[in-house]
């Protein structure tokens, strides 16, 4: 199954030793939407920043 682009949200994990942490998230649900449904949460590493 291949994640579409509009379900990747971009958040920040915190402060890492050297800068902070971002990473793309993204959340699909495995099954019809229902009272204890389960998701799968992605993460995803982005570039490291440049200095």
């Amino acid at each position: 199954m291949k994640v579409p682009k509009w379900a990747w949200l971009k958040l920040s994990a915190g402060a890492g030793g050297k800068w902070h942490r971002f990473y793309d998230w993204a959340v699909i649900g495995l099954a019809e939407p229902r009272l204890g449904s389960h998701q799968l949460l992605i993460r995803a590493a982005t570039a490291a920043p440049v200095n």
